[in-house]
């Protein structure tokens, strides 16, 4: 019964030596936790409890943050620290400039980051920035305009001339006259405009055309035609087409993106056999 008596007082002091240290331990923690703290903007919404924390819940906060997010801030540029300064211009598909099509090209200054890099163009030009360098030009009318490449003091000018796209081929299916049976003359259902050898995403339009069917004893008769696509008129004729009918396609008028009015095509004649 004495030595369960000793066991038990030395385990009371043993607890008590403990509870003892446990506020110091405590304290000394709050104090570590202070000093981040302090180099920490956000740590003061942070709510402490002395003596009594949960060890599943350390801290308690309203804000959260991200110490590896860090704050936004504007990329600046030196230019008086650049040596060497010579911009380049390139057109990806000329050396002319369409217009009604996105023209692409590449501009750069040696030694300047491209968003430190300005663009400017004369009022018959619109010039889109796309990324790393290229950019698409749009021009308005025929003749020429101006493209200013800027950075810092660094100015340069390049002078660029406008066209144009040039005039599309008229075609019935995949000729442009020669012989026809007739089957295949009735099976098609109008003119088309194409652009051989342009290598832009372009495509015009036939607005107008008149046809005309010779018959093999001389008679004549002529229909006006509006759009590519034959209309009632047009379709009727060309169905009575027989072997020895010479057609004729001619004052046909085209628009291509950019135009301001229509433009003369090239006529068309097709023997009938």
């Amino acid at each position: 019964m004495r030595i369960i008596k000793i066991a038990t007082l030395l385990l009371t002091i043993t607890l008590l030596s403990n509870c003892a240290f446990m506020p110091s331990m405590f304290i000394g923690a709050k104090k570590g936790i202070d000093s981040i703290k302090d180099g920490f903007e956000g740590f003061d919404d942070l709510e402490f409890e002395d003596y009594n924390w949960d060890s599943t819940e350390i801290y308690g906060a309203e804000d959260t943050f991200n110490l590896n997010e860090a704050p936004a801030m504007e990329e600046e540029f030196d230019y008086y620290d650049v040596d060497c300064m010579e911009a380049s211009f390139y057109l990806d598909k000329m050396n002319v400039i369409y217009i009604g099509v996105d023209n692409p090209c590449r501009i750069f200054v040696t030694n300047v980051p491209n968003q430190h890099i300005e663009i400017e163009a004369s009022d018959n030009i619109e010039v889109i920035e796309q990324e790393g360098g290229f950019y698409s030009l749009r021009a308005s009318k025929p003749g020429r305009g101006t493209i200013y490449v800027i950075a810092g003091d660094y100015e340069e000018e390049y002078q660029i001339r406008m066209k144009r796209i040039p005039n599309p081929v008229t075609r019935l299916g995949n000729k442009d006259s020669g012989e026809m049976k007739t089957g295949e003359f009735k099976a098609h259902g109008g003119l088309g405009a194409w652009l051989d050898n342009f290598d832009f995403e372009a495509r015009c339009k036939i607005a107008s055309f008149s046809l005309t069917r010779i018959a093999k004893d001389g008679t004549t008769e002529t229909v006006e035609n509006k759009g590519g696509r034959y209309e009632e008129a047009a379709e009727a004729l060309k169905n009575k087409a027989t072997i020895g009918d010479v057609f004729l396609f001619e004052n046909v008028k085209q628009r291509c993106p950019g135009d301001a009015a229509s433009r003369s095509g090239n006529s068309l004649v097709f023997r009938i056999k």
